[in-house]
C-alpha cells in the first residue's frame, strides 16, 4: 500500500511512473556498483520520456548519513516520498514491479476495433490480416459465402469451415488446414495454410490473394507507425488525454488518437475486391466517429454485444470515377487524333522540316502525343476494372512502376521543359531576329536529357520511402513529389516571365503601326491567347488542386486537350502551314483538272472514233447490200432471150 501511495505522489508532482530499485538487488550497471539504492522516476514530456534518477548511499559508503541526489527536478519530490514511504528492508516485491513495469514499456501493443484489445506486433498483424480477407470477402450477411460457409478470426489468420464441417474438431483454429492467411504475414509457417490455396464456391477473384495481402500491408504498417507510438505514450500517460479516443485498426484501414467527433478517410482500394479506385475525392471517404466518452462509435451486434463501426457507405459511389475516366481518355484521345496528322504535316514539307521553330513546334508535339498514349494505354491496362495489367499493379510490379514513372514524370516534365524553350526561343526571336541559333542541339539535349535526371532521383527516392502502389498516387512524403513538381513549377515562372516580356515587345512594336488603337489591343488579346496555351501558363489557374468534382473535371480537361490546342495553334492555323497545304491543295487540283480534262479527251476521242467506226461500218453494209442487189439484175438480164 505504501508503495502505491508513492506512485500516486510522483504523479503529483509531475511525473507518471515511479520504480524502485532496492540496495540489496545485485549490481545491474555503473550506477548501482556502490549497492545504492535506485529510484527511478519517468515522466512523458512532448520530446520524447524525462527519466529522473534519485539514488541513497548507505551510511557504510560515505561514512554520513543517507542522503538523496536526484537527476530530474520534477521528480525530486516524487523520489524523496518514496524513501520515507518505502521501507529500506520491504523491497523484494518492488523489484517485481520494476521487471512488470518495464516489461511493460517494452512490450508496446497494437489496438484491433474487432476484439476492443491491444496485441503484440506479430499476433496483430496475423489476425489483422484474417480480419482482412473476411472483411473484404465475406462479411456480407447474406450471399452464396455465408450460407455455405462458416468464418472466424483467429490468432494464425482466417477460419473457413464448410457448413457441414462447422460443430466438428475438424473446424477449429488449432487446424492449420482449415485457417488460411498471407504467408508474410502469419503468425508462423505452422499456423495456417497459404491464402493461394484457398479455393471457395463459388470463387474470389483471381486477385484476391493481392488485394487481402495489401490490406494486410496497410495493417502492419499501422501497427509499426501509429498503433505503437500510442500505446507507448499510454504507457508513460502522456497520450491517455481525457476524452480522446485511442487509435486503432477498424480492419480495414488506420484511425490514430483522436479527439471526440467525425473523422474523415480516404478509401483504401482493396475493399472491392475486384476493382481499383484511382480518386480520392470528397465523394469518396469513410467516416468514423469519436464519442465524447473517449470511445468510438459502437453498434450492437447479434443483441450480444457492441462492435466499434465505421461508415463506408459513401465509398461505394462510383459515378465520379467513371466520369473522370471518360473525361480524361476522350480528352487525351482528341489530343492524340489531332497531334498525328499534325506531325506528319510538318514533316512532310522540306520547308517546314527545316526551320527551326517548327523543328521546335514537332518536339512539343511529340512530348504531347507520347503522354497522351501513355494515359490511354496505362489507363486501359491498369486503371480499368478487369485490366490486363491489374494484376501487376497490385502485386507492385516493376512494369507498373515503370510505365506510370515514364508518364507522370518523365513526359510531364520533358513537356514543361519543350513548353519553357518555346517560350524562350521565342522571346529570343524577338529580340534579335538574326541572332537565332546555329543548332538546336542544346535545346534537344536539355529537353529530352534534363528530366530523365530528376526522374532518376524521384525514382531512387520513392523506392526507398514510399515504394508503394506502382507510385501512382503523390508519395506520402511531400519532399519526394517537388523533385519533380520544383522543377515544373520553375519552368511555369519562367515561362510568365517570358510571356511578360513578349507581350511588352510586341505592344510597342504595334504602336509603330499605322492601324488605329483598337487593332493594336486585338492583336495583344490574340497574342496572349496563343500564347498561354502553347507556354502552358493555364496551369496557374489550377495550380491549387481542389476536393470538388467539378474542378477535378475541369484540370482533366486542360491537360488533356491541350495538345489539341497547341496542335490548332501552331499547326492547322499557322500561315505558313496553311500555304503550304493550299500550295498542295491547288496542285492536286490542277492535276486534277488536267486529268479530268484528259479523261474528257480520251472519251470525245473515243466517241469520234466510235462514230467513224459506226459510219464506216454502215458504209460497207450498204455497199454489200447493193453488190447483193446487182447480181440477181444481171442475171435476169443474161437470162432474157432477145427477140427476132
Amino acid at each position: 500500500m505504501r508503495l502505491w501511495k508513492a506512485v500516486n505522489l510522483c504523479r503529483q508532482k509531475g511525473a507518471s511512473l515511479c520504480l524502485v530499485e532496492p540496495s540489496s538487488s545485485p549490481p545491474i550497471n555503473e550506477l548501482r556498483t556502490h549497492r545504492f539504492s535506485l529510484f527511478t522516476c519517468v515522466g512523458a514530456a512532448t520530446a520524447g520520456i524525462n527519466i529522473g534518477i534519485g539514488y541513497e548511499a548507505p551510511p557504510s559508503v560515505y561514512g554520513r548519513p543517507a542522503r538523496l541526489r536526484a537527476k530530474s527536478s520534477s521528480a525530486i519530490a516524487a523520489c524523496r516520498a518514496m524513501n520515507d514511504l518505502v521501507p529500506y528492508h520491504r523491497s523484494i516485491a518492488v523489484v517485481g514491479v520494476w521487471i512488470f513495469l518495464m516489461a511493460a514499456v517494452d512490450s508496446q501493443e497494437c489496438r484491433l476495433s474487432s476484439t476492443k484489445r491491444r496485441m503484440a506486433p506479430r499476433e496483430f498483424e496475423s489476425y489483422a490480416c484474417g480480419e482482412c480477407l473476411f472483411y473484404i470477402y465475406f462479411v456480407a450477411p447474406i450471399g452464396p459465402h455465408a450460407v455455405n460457409y462458416r468464418f472466424q478470426p483467429c490468432p494464425g489468420g482466417l477460419l473457413i469451415c464448410p457448413v457441414d464441417k462447422a460443430e466438428t474438431d475438424w473446424c477449429d483454429c488449432a487446424n492449420p488446414s482449415a485457417v488460411f492467411n498471407v504467408k508474410a504475414h502469419a503468425l508462423s509457417n505452422t499456423s495456417s495454410t497459404p491464402l493461394e490455396q484457398l479455393v471457395v464456391h463459388p470463387p474470389l477473384p483471381s486477385d484476391f490473394v493481392y488485394f487481402t495481402a495489401d490490406c494486410c500491408s496497410e495493417a502492419a504498417r499501422c501497427c509499426r507507425e501509429i498503433l505503437q507510438r500510442d500505446d507507448q505514450s499510454n504507457v508513460f500517460g502522456a497520450a491517455a488525454t481525457s476524452g480522446s479516443c485511442p487509435a486503432t485498426w477498424d480492419g480495414w484501414q488506420c484511425f490514430d488518437r483522436t479527439e471526440p467527433g467525425t473523422v474523415p478517410a480516404n478509401c483504401p482500394n482493396y475493399i472491392y475486391g475486384d476493382k481499383m479506385r484511382y480518386d480520392q475525392e470528397s465523394a469518396n471517404f469513410a467516416i468514423k466517429k469519436c464519442e465524447p466518452s473517449g470511445k468510438w462509435f459502437s453498434v450492437d451486434a447479434l443483441e450480444k454485444f457492441e462492435i466499434e463501426w465505421t461508415d463506408y457507405s459513401l465509398c461505394l459511389a462510383r459515378q465520379s470515377y467513371q466520369i473522370k475516366f471518360i473525361v480524361g481518355v476522350a480528352s487525351f484521345a482528341i489530343s492524340v487524333v489531332a497531334i498525328i496528322p499534325a506531325l506528319i504535316i510538318m514533316s512532310s514539307y522540306r520547308v517546314l522540316k527545316t526551320q527551326d521553330v517548327f523543328v521546335l513546334h514537332r518536339n512539343l508535339l511529340t512530348s504531347f502525343l507520347l503522354c497522351g498514349v501513355f494515359f490511354i494505354f496505362n489507363s486501359f491496362f491498369f486503371v480499368v476494372d478487369g485490366g490486363l495489367g491489374e494484376g501487376l499493379y497490385l502485386s507492385n510490379h516493376i512494369s507498373c512502376r515503370i510505365l506510370f514513372t515514364i508518364q507522370l514524370r518523365y513526359l510531364r516534365l520533358s513537356t514543361y521543359t519543350w513548353m519553357l524553350s518555346e517560350g524562350w526561343y521565342l522571346h529570343r526571336l524577338l529580340i534579335a531576329a538574326f541572332a537565332a541559333p546555329k543548332s538546336l542541339r542544346s535545346y534537344h539535349l536539355v529537353c529530352w536529357g534534363f528530366p530523365i535526371v530528376p526522374t532518376a532521383l524521384y525514382s531512387v527516392f520513392r523506392a526507398l520511402y514510399d515504394d508503394d502502389d506502382c507510385w501512382v498516387a503523390p508519395s506520402r512524403e511531400a519532399w519526394i513529389d517537388w523533385i519533380i513538381t520544383g522543377p515544373c513549377l520553375a519552368a511555369l515562372c519562367a515561362n510568365f516571365i517570358l510571356m511578360i516580356a513578349i507581350l511588352y515587345i510586341l505592344i510597342r512594336k504595334l504602336r509603330f503601326s499605322p492601324d488605329h488603337e483598337p487593332a493594336q489591343y486585338r492583336k495583344a488579346v490574340r497574342a496572349t491567347l496563343i500564347l498561354l496555351p502553347v507556354f502552358g501558363l493555364h496551369f496557374l489557374l489550377t495550380i491549387y488542386r481542389l476536393p470538388i468534382l467539378a474542378h477535378e473535371i475541369f484540370n482533366l480537361l486542360l491537360d488533356g486537350l491541350q495538345g489539341f490546342f497547341v496542335a490548332i495553334i501552331i499547326c492547322y492555323t499557322n500561315g505558313r502551314v496553311t500555304e503550304c497545304l493550299h500550295k498542295t491543295w491547288q496542285a492536286r487540283k490542277d492535276q486534277d483538272d488536267i486529268r479530268r480534262q484528259s479523261i474528257a479527251n480520251r472519251v470525245k476521242y473515243r466517241k469520234s472514233m466510235d462514230l467513224g467506226r459506226t459510219n464506216e461500218t454502215e458504209s460497207m453494209l450498204m455497199t454489200m447490200a447493193l453488190d447483193d442487189r446487182r447480181p440477181s439484175n444481171a442475171s435476169s438480164h443474161h437470162l432474157q432471150v432477145p427477140s427476132s
